[in-house]
């Protein structure tokens, strides 16, 4: 009877160990973001990348996805709260903490990708990586993609022409946005997308620049009236960054998985995310006819590009007096 019991011990302090080591070797990142769960984003590139993990690693190395600001920080800390650790993978935007993109920046600028595709534009996103990478320390890289072209959003007035711009209170998500607004006499408004909607029902801005995209997310279209859509105008950056010392930490093959799974093609199909998204939320505001969709004529689109070009030239000759490589990285 003691032999049964002590084999039986045996078996239980193995399969106890076995159930260690197994979860010892097992790894789960925490991802971070502040929009829902419901954000295309989140479900439509986020999710799918963390099962594409989770399943080529046979659950080895996990990714847990943490919407709406779950752990902790506001918008604009999204890089700071993965270089310190207390995310293991952040989404941001960039343009929130523009002092610290001197030169990604310019790619914002009206003109960087002109009327491409949110794809394509993401593509020349990578093309020009390495005037960028220095402005991520201490964190890796995994997705870096353009957003669809930014439309204007107002409640009260619609705005057709740069002149529109003056005197308007105008929300805006970066600083070269906001200097171009006020290029145009407008006042810039500096928030995040998830106080917008609040500022734009009561009045206290005028106006609202985001994509499309964002305008539905962030349900502008239930106070916005009308949509300048297809002005040449900015293009807001995201990103999801990775912890470099977490990376560092993983087993190499959790590290190719990391890396065969991100980069440029995982930036693209974000980038897709964005136009699908797009779509959906134009077609949306028509068959509703919640609002206004204004689209200018190419004669108007080209009143626009000569009103920006000295804005632009002026961003350029000012990166370019503080060190950075300007028209390199805004050209072609």
């Amino acid at each position: 009877m003691s032999s049964i019991v002590s084999k039986l011990i045996r078996a239980i302090l193995f399969a106890g160990a076995l159930g260690v080591a197994a979860s010892a070797s097992a790894e789960e990142l925490k991802l971070g973001h502040f929009m829902s769960a419901n954000h295309a984003l989140h479900r439509n590139m986020m999710t799918p990348w963390a099962e594409q993990v989770a399943k080529q690693s046979n659950n080895k190395l996990t990714v847990r996805i943490f919407p709406s600001s779950q752990l902790g920080g506001k918008p604009g800390s999204a890089f700071k709260m993965a270089a310190d650790g207390i995310s293991d993978i952040s989404f941001g935007i960039p343009g929130y903490t523009s002092s610290q993109f001197p030169a990604l920046n310019l790619t914002e600028l009206p003109g960087f990708a002109g009327n491409q595709s949110e794809a394509n534009a993401t593509e020349q996103l990578w093309k020009k990586m390495k005037y960028f990478e220095k402005e991520f320390p201490g964190v890796k890289v995994l997705v870096l993609l353009s957003g669809d072209l930014s439309v204007i959003v107002t409640k009260n007035k619609p705005i057709r022409t740069p002149a529109d711009l003056k005197g308007l209170r105008i929300r805006v998500p970066t600083r070269e946005q906001g200097e171009m607004v006020e290029f145009f006499g407008g006042v810039v408004s500096n928030m995040p997308l998830t106080e917008v909607y609040n500022a734009l029902d009561r009045g206290l801005v005028d106006a609202a620049m985001v994509p499309i995209a964002a305008a539905g997310d962030f349900k502008l279209t239930e106070v916005g009236k009308y949509y300048l859509i297809n002005a040449p105008l900015t293009r807001s950056l995201v990103y999801l960054v990775m912890n470099q010392a977490k990376y560092n930490s993983l087993t190499p093959d959790q590290k190719a998985l990391i890396d065969a799974t991100t980069g440029k093609d995982l930036s693209v199909k974000g980038a897709n995310v964005y136009a699908a998204r797009r779509a959906e939320v134009l077609a949306d505001i028509k068959s509703k006819k919640s609002g206004e969709l204004i689209e200018l004529s190419p004669a108007e689109i080209g009143q626009w590009e000569a009103a920006l070009k000295p804005f632009v030239e002026g961003q350029l000759a000012k990166a370019e007096k503080n060190g950075v490589p300007a028209r390199a990285i805004y050209g072609k």
